[in-house]
């Protein structure tokens, strides 16, 4: 065999396998930069830019194949005053904790994000509209069982009358609606 031709081809498998790690090593960085800007610092969760984009996808599912897709929104219930009283530190651990919680009640076909300040959302995908209340109040009273107040609203997108964005509002308005009646004393006769 001649030795400028076995040069040359170690040459070449050199020179691929050297390209071969450099475009392995910019898609790895290309993936963990998507991966950051989808992802909240503080709980590690979605954050709103992830979560926009699952929403687009869930569309886009219900559009074409009528997928059943849930959305939860939860608000915590005294974050400020956890804040307020006891620091930011103490504030940011109540979201994370929430957010341990919420991703360990999670199911595979479920994303959880964190939307902003203390608010999280859900998006289940598989959820009938008849399991939907059942499916959600799982990471209600887990929230509960750890002593974090949280009010919680849900709601079905229904193909061809209610899409993920109406979802979305109609799930906000309950949610609101719960936190509203959780400040009304139950003992109240009046």
């Amino acid at each position: 065999i001649d030795e400028e031709l076995v040069a040359l081809i170690s040459s070449l498998l050199s020179a691929q396998l050297k390209l071969a790690r450099v475009a392995d090593r910019e898609r790895r960085n290309s993936e963990l930069s998507d991966a950051l800007a989808q992802t909240d610092a503080l709980t590690g969760l979605l954050n709103r830019r992830g979560w926009d984009k699952i929403t687009r996808d869930a569309q886009e599912r219900l559009d074409a194949f009528g997928d059943s897709v849930s959305v939860a929104v939860i608000d915590l219930n005294g974050l400020k005053q956890v804040n307020d009283s006891q620091g930011h530190a103490a504030g940011d651990l109540l979201l994370q904790r929430t957010g341990e919680i919420l991703r360990g009640k999670s199911t595979e076909s479920c994303r959880v994000a964190r939307y902003g300040g203390d608010e999280f959302m859900i998006l289940a995908n598989g959820v009938a509209p008849s399991q939907t209340e059942a499916y959600f109040s799982v990471f209600k009273e887990s929230l509960e069982e750890a002593g974090i107040p949280a009010a919680i609203g849900f709601y079905s997108a229904q193909p061809g009358s209610t899409n993920i964005d109406q979802c979305i509002a109609a799930a906000d308005a309950l949610m609101y609606q719960q936190k509203y009646q959780s400040r009304v004393r139950p003992n109240n006769n009046s």
